[in-house]
């Protein structure tokens, strides 16, 4: 399968959201994250990177990136 991990930039720093994430919509809600066997989650960003190879995307919350 090809799942990705989620990170989300804020403030000059980088987390982990979400992991085996199969899904990712941009909707005018904000990044709808989809996981097998869950409901997804909303969160409220932009898509700054997609890493294919790495199988990760990054998302931008607004601060100073």
């Amino acid at each position: 399968m090809c799942e990705a991990t989620v990170y989300l930039e804020r403030d000059g720093q980088r987390e982990k959201v979400l992991e085996d994430v199969v899904r990712v919509e941009s909707t005018d809600a904000g990044i709808v994250l989809t996981k097998f066997f869950q409901p997804p989650q909303t969160i409220q960003a932009v898509i700054r990177e997609i890493d294919f190879l790495k199988h990760s995307v990054t998302l931008w919350a607004g601060g100073d990136g």
